[in-house]
């Protein structure tokens, strides 16, 4: 399967067992903006605990630094309050202390 199938994976919204799979497979290639953009959007738009969990372990020990901007930005600019919620939780799960601005705005 390529990375493409992967990050389409990632994004669908039915089968959680196959989204972990999916992000786990693109763990090695955070270091690519879309496999990044598709992780966080995934761990902030997700429903299922398990697979935000999954996705922030693998964010927290691959690209802590590009996902905390991702999920600041979020939680700064987005217009869905549902979304900044999770985007400043997932900043919680990751550890992040440098998200200041995205906490007080929060």
């Amino acid at each position: 399967m390529n990375l493409h199938d992967y990050i389409d994976q990632v994004y669908d919204p039915m089968d959680d067992r196959q989204k972990i799979e999916a992000a786990r497979a693109l763990a090695p290639y955070t270091d690519q903006p879309r496999v990044m953009d598709a992780l966080c959007e995934a761990a902030v738009n997700t429903t299922d605990f398990t697979v935000r969990e999954a996705i922030i372990e693998i964010l927290k020990t691959r690209n802590p630094v590009g996902a905390s901007m991702r999920f600041s930005d979020t939680a700064l600019w987005s217009t869905n309050p549902v979304s900044r919620k999770w985007a400043l939780v997932s900043l919680s799960l990751i550890g992040c202390r440098e998200a200041k601005d995205a906490v007080i705005s929060g």
